[in-house]
Formats: C-alpha cells, structure tokens, sequence
C-alpha cells in the first residue's frame, strides 16, 4: 500500500445526476429528478495507490439510503430507508456526472420530508470476505437510522472507508436550484503510516569511534488487540457513530512485514554528528476501527527492527540481529494518521513512540522492550 491520505482536514464533497426519467413509488413522485453533484476539496486518505481523491472515489462508487417522512420531520418519526435503498452511484467518465439508475424524483407536494444517508465503498453484496469489509446492513424495512456492519480486513485488503453527514429534512428542489452534496469523512484511523529511524547519540559515538556502520533490513509490526468488527450508524455527524457488535471474536491481530528494505537505510560512521532520523519505510501503515471494545485490553504494537552492523576494521566482518519495542496506544481519532519513531540504543534495544499528522492528536505509549512474538 502507497501513501495514505492525510487524515486529518479532507472531505469529499459527492452528488449524483439523475438523467432519465423513472418511475417512482406511487403517489410520491414528481416530475423533478434528486440531483446531486461532484467535488472534492482538501487532502483526503485513500487506500491502496498513489491516485488524486476524485479517480480513487469514482472507481469505488458510493451506496445511498433515503426516508420518506411526508410532512413530519425525521426526528418525529420512525421510518425506514426504503425511498432510496443501499442505491448504488457511480460515475460516468465520459460524460463526467455520477448517475444511478432507476432515477428518483422528489415528491410533488414541496411540504414533504425526505433524508439522505451515504457510505463509500458501495457494496452490492455484504457478507464475510467482501473486498469492502462491509459484512453486512440494516433492511430496507427496519426502522430508524440505516447502519452497516464493517470487518477489519486482513493487511493486503485495506479499504479506506468512508461515511456521507447526512442530508436531513429536504423538501423538493426548485427548477435550477443547486444539486445536493454529500460531505464524506473517514470512518477509520491509521496506525504504523510511516518509520522514521534515529540512533541515540551514545550509539552514533560508539559506531563512529570503532569504524563500524549499521543498516537496516527488515521491520515487522505485529498489532494485537484490535477491535474486529462493529456497525458504523450512517446518522453519523463530524466523528463516525460506531457501535459494538457483540461476538465471540471482539478483537483480533495484524501483521505488516516489509520484506528486504532497500540498501543504504543506514548509518555512516563517518559522519561527523549523529544524522538526523532517516525515514525506514512510508506507505505501509494499516487502517483500523477506531473503537476500543469494553472490557478488552488497549491495542498494542509489537515492533521487530532487524538490522546489520558491519565491522569496518582490518578483518573486521558483520553481525545481524533484531530490536524489539511494544507500545501500547488508545484507539485514534477517525481520520487521524499515526507514525511510528524509533529509536536504536547503545545497547541496542529499541525505543517507539506514536507520533500523529499535524492537527491530530498524540496519543500516549507505554514502551518496554520484549522478545518476539
């Protein structure tokens, strides 16, 4: 996986088009089709592919819910999203308007009530295994507030997911009036969204005074304890409204394993100051369900840093060994991107912190070296 979004300030800013006229449900529907429009403002997180926000949301698609409540509100009702259920929007790149298809139209009486609930990436068919992690979601004939059930997929199936704030209370649009707009958010946090890598200063001046240089090879990062599965409620307004789902599974582990990292991600002992942090490996962090399950243990991250030291003195040779580090973290904020900063020891154990993007939050860790797992 390359490069997230940034977290932290992007929306997205959706709408569809509707083009040819349908029928809708009798007695509802007028002559003037539900209208949305596109755009994307602010710097967004995306999954896997380093792709502008817009081509990464038009291949995904979005789902769309809606409620009909006559003349009352949505507060003063309890209603179920049959007007428009789990409808699926996509964009036609050729004549650059999302669409979906039966089109359908606003009620004729301008009094009427009718709200709007979106998620991305649409899923047509929820259940365990789906490339979405969309395991499932409410029926189009249960009442009250549409929700979806989301599965932490395993590493290489991330999906950034997203949620739409919801339209609430709309009454029939006028001939010309601006086109409806969704405002999507992150629904999910990311941990492990790049390394950076120091060694302590007593380090640096123990590898410079005996001529020897370190480089680093591999790192892996197991996560433990984090929360499975739970059902984000689409009524969801600034932070997503997640909900536990009771089971026997309530948490699980990840693994990230980097492979042979590429050459020169080391240190040089002839360098006259110990160098500043160089970045070990970016892109590869993991998203997760910012949600802490009660009576379950924090989240955690094991961290495993191989390295290699190489003995620069007449029959000098090399060693390779490997560092460990856990830290312990609370769930982040959704949207929020956290790093990792290590740090290597003059007796070689390893240091971790958490560090988040600007305007995040910096979460707490509690470090202690331990062997691998």
């Amino acid at each position: 996986m390359k490069q997230y979004l940034s977290l932290i300030a992007g929306t997205l800013l959706l709408a569809v088009v509707g083009c040819n006229k349908e029928t809708g449900p009798a007695g509802l529907s007028g002559d003037r089709p539900i209208a949305f429009d596109a755009a994307a403002t602010g710097t967004q997180t995306r999954a896997a592919g380093e792709v502008s926000v817009d081509a990464a949301l038009q291949a995904r698609s979005f789902g769309v819910f809606a409620s009909y409540t006559g003349k009352l509100s949505y507060e003063n009702t309890t209603v179920s999203p049959d007007y428009m259920y789990n409808q699926e929007v996509t964009y036609n790149s050729t004549a650059h308007v999302w669409e979906y298809t039966p089109v359908k139209y606003w009620p004729n009486n301008p009094d009427d009530y009718l709200s709007f609930f979106a998620y991305s990436p649409y899923e047509e068919n929820p259940g365990e295994g789906s490339a979405s992690g969309i395991i499932g979601m409410s029926r189009d004939v249960d009442l009250g507030d549409p929700w979806i059930n989301f599965r932490l997929p395993e590493y290489a199936d991330q999906v950034d997911l997203l949620y739409g704030a919801p339209w609430m209370d709309q009454h029939r649009h006028n001939e010309g009036e601006p086109a409806m707009q969704f405002t999507f958010h992150h629904a999910l946090a990311c941990i492990g969204e790049g390394f950076t890598v120091r060694m302590s200063d007593e380090l640096y001046q123990m590898m410079h005074e005996h001529n020897q240089d370190i480089t680093f090879t591999n790192v892996t990062v197991h996560y433990l304890n984090l929360a499975t599965k739970a059902r984000l409620v689409l009524r969801s307004v600034g932070s997503p409204n997640w909900k536990e789902i009771i089971s026997g599974e309530l948490t699980c582990s990840r693994t990230y394993n980097s492979g042979t990292l590429p050459s020169g991600l080391g240190f040089d002992h002839a360098a006259t100051s110990n160098p500043d942090p160089i970045t070990l490996d970016s892109g590869n962090g993991l998203f997760y369900i910012p949600l802490h399950i009660a009576g379950t243990q924090y989240p955690k991250a094991n961290i495993y840093l191989t390295y290699k030291v190489t003995n620069n003195n007449p029959g000098g040779g090399t060693f390779t060994d490997t560092a460990t580090a856990s830290v312990t973290f609370v769930p982040a904020e959704a949207g929020t991107k956290q790093a990792f900063a290590l740090t290597l020891n003059a007796d070689f154990n390893l240091e971790a912190d958490v560090t988040t993007a600007p305007g995040g939050i910096t979460m707490p860790g509690t470090i202690t070296p331990e062997p691998g797992f």
